[in-house]
C-alpha cells in the first residue's frame, strides 16, 4: 500500500505523535549520519534553544544529560515530544538560532535533500525558507505537545485543517457556487485578491455546517477569513440553520446552471450552430484542430473568476457539444470548418485591437447571439466550447 502524504494542513491534528516522531528521523537522516539518535536530539534541542552561557550544561539546559537523561530522549525520540519537554523547548525557543543553525551548519546538497523530504510535510518549503519554514512546523508540533493554547485557539485550528481539506477537494466548485463573494448574509466580501503584478488569486476559507468528521459538499460553504473566525468561535445554532438553507440555494443555482435538460441543450444548441452555419463569408485562416486545456490558453492577464468559469463550462458541456456538432456535420445541417474559419476570424479581429481576454469572450458571446438570435446562455457554451477547441484564444508558450 502507497504511504499516504502528510501535508501540514494535518499539522495540529490527533496524528501529530506520528507526524514529529517521522519528522524527527527525517531531520536526523540528513543532519546527522551516526546512528546516535540521543546525540541528534541533544542537537536538535541545542539549535532550538536560546540558553544563557552560565545555563548550558547545568539544569535549565533542555539538551543537557542534567535536565533530560539519555533514556528520556531515546523514547521520545521513538514517540515523539512529551508535554515535559515541549514547555523545557519552549521556555527558551529561538527561531533566529535555529535558522542561523541550518543555514551555517551544513551545506547546500544537504539542505537540498532535505527540502525534498519535508515537501512531504510541507509543500511549499525551499532552500531558501528551510529554516523559517522547519522552525514553523517544529513549534507547531511542540505546541500541540505542550497542549499551551487556549480552546478559541484549538476551534481555529482544527477549523482551518478543515478547510484546507475541503479547498483541495471541493474548492473549485464552491467558489463558483458562490460566486466569488463570502457566503455570509450581509458580508459579500470579494474571495479574489488582485496581486501586485497584476494577476489573480482567491483568498477564502471553508466552513463546515456539519459536525461530522467526514466533509462533504452540501455542508461547506466559501467566506472570507473575518467571517470564518466569527463563524468558528461564535456561531449560534439559528444562524447555523440560515446558512443551511443558504447552502441548499447555492446548491440549487448550481443545478439550474450546470444540469440542463438533454433534450432542450440539444435542440437549442443545434439551433444555433444552424443558423451559425447560414453565414456565407468565409476568410481564409489557420486552424489548429489539436484540443488543449483552457489553463494553457488563458494566462495569468485573465481575471481568475472568468478562467474557472470557463473551464467549468467546458468540463460539462465539452463532449456533449461535440457529439451534437458531429451529428449536424453528418446530417449536412452543419459546416464545421466554415463555422471554425469563422468563429477564429472573429476572434482575430478583437484580439488585433488589444482587446483583454475576458472581454474578448464577452463580445464574441454578443456576437453569436447578435447572429443567431439565441439565449445567452448557450452562446456562452459554445465560445467556451471554442476555447477549448482552439479556435479561440492561442496555446500560450513556456
Amino acid at each position: 500500500m502507497r504511504k499516504k502524504k502528510k501535508r501540514i494542513s494535518h499539522l495540529l491534528t490527533s496524528g501529530v505523535k506520528m507526524l514529529i516522531v517521522d519528522l524527527l528521523h527525517c531531520l536526523k537522516k540528513h543532519l546527522m549520519k551516526s546512528d546516535d539518535s540521543i546525540a541528534f536530539m541533544r542537537t536538535l534541542i541545542q539549535m532550538l534553544c536560546d540558553i544563557p552561557e552560565e545555563a548550558e550544561d547545568g539544569e535549565l539546559d533542555p539538551s543537557s544529560p542534567l535536565r533530560f537523561t539519555d533514556s528520556s530522549l531515546r523514547k521520545i525520540y521513538s514517540s515523539g515530544f512529551n508535554k515535559k519537554i515541549s514547555n523545557a523547548i519552549l521556555s527558551n525557543l529561538s527561531s533566529a538560532n535555529f535558522i542561523d543553525a541550518i543555514n551555517e551548519g551544513w551545506n547546500d546538497d544537504v539542505l537540498e535533500n532535505l527540502c525534498n523530504d519535508l515537501k512531504e510535510y510541507d509543500r511549499e518549503i525551499t532552500k531558501d525558507n528551510l529554516g523559517k519554514r522547519l522552525f514553523s512546523l517544529l513549534k507547531n508540533c511542540l505546541l500541540e505537545s505542550a497542549d499551551t493554547r487556549t480552546e478559541s485557539e484549538k476551534k481555529l485550528v482544527s477549523a482551518r485543517n478543515n478547510s484546507e481539506k475541503a479547498k483541495k477537494n471541493f474548492g473549485e466548485s464552491l467558489l463558483i457556487d458562490c460566486n466569488f463573494k463570502c457566503s455570509i448574509e450581509n458580508c459579500g466580501h470579494s474571495l479574489i485578491t488582485i496581486l501586485s503584478d497584476g494577476e489573480s488569486s482567491a483568498k477564502y476559507e471553508i466552513i463546515t455546517l456539519s459536525k461530522k468528521r467526514s466533509l462533504q459538499y452540501k455542508d461547506l460553504l466559501c467566506v472570507c477569513n473575518d467571517c470564518f473566525q466569527r463563524y468558528t468561535l461564535h456561531c449560534s445554532p439559528e444562524e447555523r440553520q440560515k446558512l443551511l438553507t443558504l447552502k441548499q440555494a447555492q446548491m440549487n443555482r448550481r443545478t439550474a446552471m450546470l444540469i440542463l435538460d438533454d433534450a432542450s441543450l440539444h435542440k437549442n444548441i443545434s439551433k444555433l450552430l444552424s443558423k451559425l452555419s447560414e453565414m456565407t463569408e468565409l476568410k481564409e485562416t489557420q486552424l489548429n484542430y489539436d484540443p488543449v486545456s483552457v489553463s494553457k490558453k488563458l494566462d495569468g492577464t485573465a481575471p481568475f473568476v472568468f478562467v474557472e468559469l470557463v473551464k467549468t463550462y467546458v468540463r460539462y458541456y465539452f463532449a456533449t457539444i461535440d457529439s451534437i456538432m458531429k451529428d449536424l456535420a453528418r446530417q449536412n445541417l452543419y459546416n464545421d470548418n466554415l463555422i471554425r474559419a469563422q468563429i477564429r476570424e472573429a476572434f482575430l479581429s478583437l484580439e488585433e485591437k488589444g482587446i483583454p481576454p475576458q472581454t474578448i469572450f464577452d463580445n464574441m458571446v454578443g456576437w453569436i447571439q447578435n447572429l443567431t438570435k439565441q439565449n445567452e446562455q448557450y452562446c456562452i457554451l459554445v465560445v467556451a466550447y471554442f476555447i477549448q477547441s482552439c479556435e479561440v484564444f492561442h496555446v500560450i508558450t513556456e
